[in-house]
């Protein structure tokens, strides 16, 4: 069996190792056991995870979509329109001059929300639907 590595980053335990899949080829295996997680907690978690990944020669929960085991907790919804509201209070108006705030809240309010509205700011990537690059 191989070895189990449980790291803390930010706050955040991280569960990480090997595996073969039922192919016999070589995987790996990394997932964040989530935020308010003990030590105790995501080594548990970690102990679990690498069993099911043993026993099934699989990651835990890809094939088997009714197994709720791995996704201890949803992910919250942030709303686009919620984070531009939070980036205007906090970030613009303590580093921009006025003027500034005023132009950057008139671009938000009149173009990006009502663009992106309460779309989950995960979902947002680089790409635009109906653009045609050229």
């Amino acid at each position: 069996m191989a070895k189990v590595n449980v790291r803390q980053r930010n706050g955040t335990w991280y569960v990480d190792f090997a595996y073969r899949d039922q192919s016999g080829v070589r995987r790996r295996f990394k997932k964040s056991t989530g935020p308010n997680t003990t030590q105790k907690e995501a080594l548990a978690l970690a102990r679990l995870w690498k069993k099911q990944a043993d026993a099934q020669g699989q990651v835990p929960g890809a094939a088997d979509a009714d197994n709720k085991l791995f996704d201890k907790q949803e992910k919250p919804r942030y709303p686009f329109s919620g984070f531009a509201k939070h980036f205007l209070d906090t970030y613009v108006k303590a580093y921009n001059k006025p003027s500034e705030y005023r132009g950057k809240e008139s671009v938000i309010r009149v173009h990006l929300v009502p663009f992106f509205g309460d779309r989950d700011i995960s979902e947002i990537n680089g790409s635009v639907p109906g653009l045609v690059k050229t």
